[in-house]
């Protein structure tokens, strides 16, 4: 893998916008490029990349070919990518996050330590998440719990609380009628799960 240095940074093109379309190699001897931006060390960004003003990415971020971030976008440290994501401007990523190929955000969405999704998520400015129609006003994960030891996601709407648990999707009512039924014979999972609802009730 080529390692470049800041001054590869001038025979780099832009695209239409005027963002520096970066191939694929090593820029850890790079501390910032662009207006503002920064990176750590051992970052790897594959070819057409862009970035806007005052990025900030922490140590070994990895970026597929043709990402796309806003301005003031901030990522903490062993944040993954894959191709075609596209990031609107103040998006904030806290450690390990990973994200498939065609992840689209949009503007000031946060998000903290170790959040995984996968290939095709969107996200707009209006926060819409799932299938659900409404916007959605808070999201919780819950992780380890019941039969599958992964991640339980809860959705808050205005109206109601959504569930998504592999590879169900539905209101945390319909939830809790397949957690009773899935795991009648299995009291640790059950309670596992009814305990989460129960708290998730509590707090959103």
């Amino acid at each position: 893998m080529k390692v470049y240095k800041v001054e590869d940074l001038e025979t780099f093109e832009k695209d239409e916008y005027g963002y520096l379309i970066c191939p694929t190699g090593d820029y850890s001897q790079i501390g910032s490029f662009g207006e503002s931006c920064s990176f750590g060390e051992s970052c790897s960004f594959g070819e057409w990349c862009s970035f806007g003003e005052s990025c900030s990415f922490g140590e070994r971020c990895s970026f597929g070919e043709r990402c796309s971030f806003g301005e003031s976008c901030s990522f903490g440290e062993w944040c993954s990518f894959g191709e075609w994501c596209s990031f609107g401007k103040y998006c904030s990523f806290g450690e390990s996050c990973s994200f498939g190929k065609r992840c689209s955000f949009g503007e000031w969405c946060s998000f903290g330590k170790c959040c995984s999704f996968g290939e095709w998520c969107n996200l707009d400015n209006n926060l819409k998440f799932e299938n659900i129609k409404e916007n959605v006003d808070r999201v919780l994960k819950i992780d380890r719990i019941g039969s599958r030891k992964g991640c339980t996601y809860f959705f808050k709407t205005l109206s109601e609380i959504y569930v998504r648990c592999g590879c169900f999707f539905g209101t945390i009512a319909e939830f809790e009628n397949a957690v009773n039924e899935t795991h009648a014979n299995n009291e640790q999972y059950r309670n596992e799960y009814l305990k989460a609802i129960e708290y998730v009730k509590a707090i959103m």
